[in-house]
């Protein structure tokens, strides 16, 4: 009988889904049905469009939720109370158009903008969802709970769809047990699909609650041991964490590394949460709870620890959409902090509704971190070619022979790396203007009658290597002459934990004092006799003797794979009075007589 029961239940939970939001299950259903195309699909063009109908019919189940709620809370009637809900179809079809123009499906989600742009537009349709009470009777008690149900209900419905996924994989792989054909991949990833798209659809908005006429309900047990138990301790532990290192700061006199930016995110994260989730009001809160103006007051050191985290990594790499997103979250943060610590009676609502607000300004028009980038970017490249000579009075043109053999590899490195980005993103049209047409007067510039070409023709047209990653294609082949002693191939991947930059290292037939500039920060190479000299701009930051690692080199035993070392053999620290350093060899290779680097190849880790 409690089965049967738990069963009509659970019916009734998908009628009550289907009969008050029939638009939000259409597009789990439909998201579903397409995620399982693209669970079979082997062709990259159909993969891309199946991913962005995905993603919109996603987004499309968060914004048909809030016209429907709009709806509820305004009381419309006969064909008005739809009018929210088409207003939210066509965004969500708006949002496929804007996403179909720049999903890239074989490129890691942090430097996908369609996965970004997707994220941004999430957080903000589910901030809507949170202010919809308000659109019924502004009560800051109704809106907190209405708030913390809906937050259960997710967690809720994350668990119960992890358990029947889990349980449909194990029940469908048993098939082999019978005999029958291994499974194809694919069906555990159109299995999953369908969970999300339609079991958990279905679930989570089965029993939202109606409060503007129903009676508030009690505060939910499980959610107060969540607040207390878990979210307040995390809490803690990363307060502690955060004023200990703000403490090395100030002690050493140092800027923080990029790293803290992710822990000062995370922290104040969760203590929003707990403002949101938990059961006492802010006056009445004192400083364990990390409730109200307390809380307030600790974040703020932490808003100004990282302004200078990231305005650190602005001032030498430019603007990307991840740190165009940290300047975001920093200025909302401040926003916020003032806003709670001056406002005599702030109110809970501030934190979802200006969160839906920033979130969807950063991602459209000329103001979005996107185009920000993109025009940050675009000035660090136009910098980098007037210094090299390639751009003269806006317009690109090829310098002369000597110059070419001047030019510095790292530079290169940097002009690939930019042009790179801008082709990843499909902008390199933003580069027409540098290009001179046929009836220009400048003779000497680069007339382009087509499309701008590729990132990699560029280069080449420009007479530089390309070398995107760091270590230029135009350096030599280090193994032509002698024993090579090279990097064990792993993808060509460098641990880099614990240090804040990188510069790539190439040195080429070293038969005297040898330097090389990097022109994006005010560090200064200098290789003699087998000893580096590092110079910033007070003088000398670091001194690496490399005989101890070329004696080790010499004794290694005949016969051996002197092209597979591993990282640990090609490895040199050492520190300096203002930071320490690290010397990964990649590539490394004697001279004729045996005594002096031929060839280096490597990467300079710093950590300030």
């Amino acid at each position: 009988m409690r089965l049967q029961s738990a069963l009509r239940n659970q019916i009734t939970v998908f009628s009550n889904s289907a009969k008050r939001f029939p638009l939000a299950l259409a597009l789990g259903i439909t998201g579903a049905v397409l995620g399982t195309c693209l669970a079979y699909s082997d062709d990259k063009a159909t993969q891309s469009l199946l991913l962005t109908g995905v993603l919109a019919s996603w987004l499309g189940i968060s914004l048909s939720l809030t016209g429907s709620l709009i709806a509820e809370a305004l009381g419309l009637r006969s064909f008005k109370r739809y009018l929210p809900e088409v207003a939210a179809l066509l965004l969500a079809l708006a949002a496929y158009g804007a996403l179909r123009s720049a999903v890239v499906t074989d490129r890691e989600l942090p430097e996908n903008v369609s996965a970004l742009k997707f994220a941004l537009w999430m957080v903000a349709s589910h901030s809507l969802v949170a202010m919809t009470p308000l659109l019924a009777r502004y009560d800051s008690q109704r809106f907190r709970l209405f708030n913390i149900m809906l937050f259960q209900r997710a967690l809720a419905t994350g668990a119960l769809s992890a358990v029947l996924f889990l349980g449909l994989v194990l029940a469908v792989s048993a098939r082999t047990l019978f005999g029958w054909p291994e499974n194809d991949d694919s069906v555990f990833g159109a299995l999953w699909f369908w969970v999300a798209g339609l079991f958990s659809t279905g679930y989570l908005v089965g029993q939202i609650p109606r409060w503007w006429r129903d009676d508030l309900p009690p505060y939910p047990a499980f959610v107060r041991v969540l607040a207390r138990f878990i979210l307040r301790p995390l809490s803690w532990v990363y307060l502690i964490i955060l004023y200990a290192y703000a403490a090395r700061i100030l002690w050493l006199r140092e800027w923080p590394q990029g790293t803290v930016s992710t822990l000062i995110l995370a922290f104040a994260l969760l203590g929003l949460l707990l403002q949101l989730l938990s059961e006492e009001k802010p006056e009445h809160a004192s400083w364990f709870s990390l409730q109200g103006r307390p809380f307030y007051a600790v974040l703020a050191p932490l808003v100004v620890l990282l302004f200078a985290a990231i305005w650190r990594r602005y001032s030498e790499y430019g603007l990307t959409e991840a740190r165009a997103l940290v300047w975001l979250s920093a200025f909302w943060l401040s926003g916020i902090v003032l806003y709670f610590l001056l406002k005599p009676r702030p109110r809970q609502e501030a934190i979802p509704l200006t969160l839906a607000i920033v979130t969807f300004l950063a991602s459209v028009g000329p103001w979005s971190i996107f185009e920000l980038s993109l025009d940050s970017q675009q000035a660090r490249l136009e910098r980098a070619l007037e210094k090299t000579g390639y751009l003269r009075n806006g317009k690109l043109v090829p310098p002369s022979p000597v110059y070419r053999k001047k030019f510095p590899g790292t530079l290169e490195a940097e002009v690939s790396g930019l042009l790179l980005y801008f082709e990843n993103r499909d902008a390199l049209e933003r580069l027409r203007p540098w290009f001179a047409t046929a009836g220009d007067s400048c003779k000497a510039c680069w007339v382009l009658a087509g499309p701008v070409p590729g990132a990699e023709a560029i280069v080449e047209q420009l007479g530089m290597g390309w070398s995107p990653h760091g270590l230029s294609e135009r350096s030599g082949n280090p193994s032509q002459e002698g024993d090579v002693f090279a990097l064990k191939d792993e993808g060509s991947v460098l641990e880099v934990g614990g240090y804040d930059r990188i510069i790539p290292v190439i040195f080429v037939s070293q038969s005297g004092p040898v330097s090389a500039r990097w022109e994006r920060g005010p560090f200064r190479l200098l290789l003699t006799d087998a000893v580096m000299r590092i110079y910033d701009e007070t003088g000398l930051a670091g001194e690496a003797d490399l005989n101890p690692l070329l004696r080790s080199l010499k004794g290694l035993p005949e016969g051996l794979d002197k092209g597979a070392l591993p990282p640990e053999a090609l490895r040199v620290d050492f520190e300096g009075p203002r930071a320490r350093f690290r010397l990964q060899v990649k590539a490394l290779r004697f001279q004729d007589d045996g005594n002096r680097i031929g060839h280096l190849e490597a990467a300079l880790l710093i950590a300030p």
